[in-house]
């Protein structure tokens, strides 16, 4: 495919050969700029893989490596000379799929924290139905019935993952699979400002 493209450009521009026309211009032009493009596409392609290694080193120190050094000092905070301070801090991830949802809903409910359910109510229209849209923010289902109208129930992530944190830390007994809980530690860093009038 490449040989015919170069095959059709060099035929193009042997018609012209003796003479350089507005169209051999535009395409040499177009030529240039398509290396230009190739070469800026190859620098964002090596930016991107050496920003997906950069961050996964970040990660291994921030998550493992200083965590477990700190821990195998009997560590979870330490203030170095520059005036870096390092604190291990235990978070988790969590979410509730589409397939656990009815089942991690009914559990929030039932152990009294079904405020954190956000429930949320679609109703589909065409595309000139701006005067019915606009009706049912007022009239709400009313007399547009429920055919096109879908409910569905979500828990925010930020939400979901401080309450689930507020419950590990109290000892408060969940179940972490309907959850997809994944505890883990990471270590922080911060930089402590020199107080005023310090030398």
């Amino acid at each position: 495919m490449k040989d015919d493209r170069q095959e059709l450009l060099n035929e193009v521009l042997a018609d012209s050969a003796d003479t350089i026309t507005p169209a051999r211009a535009a395409l040499e032009r177009v030529a240039a700029l398509v290396s230009v493009m190739r070469d800026a596409q190859r620098r964002v392609d090596e930016a991107e893989t050496a920003f997906k290694r950069q961050k996964a080193e970040l990660l291994q120190v921030a998550t493992i490596d200083l965590p477990e050094l700190l821990r195998e000092s009997g560590l979870s905070e330490v203030a170095l000379e520059d005036g870096t301070k390092v604190k291990v801090v235990d978070e988790i991830t969590c979410g509730i799929t589409a397939d656990r949802a009815p089942a991690a809903h009914a559990w929030l409910r039932e152990a009294g924290m079904g405020g954190v359910i956000k429930t949320e109510v679609t109703v589909a229209f065409g595309k000139d139905s701006i005067t019915a849209a606009d009706a049912l923010f007022v009239r709400l289902l009313g007399e547009y019935g429920s055919d096109s109208t879908t409910e569905t129930e979500k828990v925010h992530p930020s939400t979901l993952k401080a309450l689930l944190k507020e419950l590990l830390e109290k000892g408060h007994p969940f179940p972490l699979d309907l959850f997809a809980v994944q505890p883990y530690s990471i270590a922080k860093l911060s930089t402590v400002k020199p107080r005023k009038g310090a030398a």
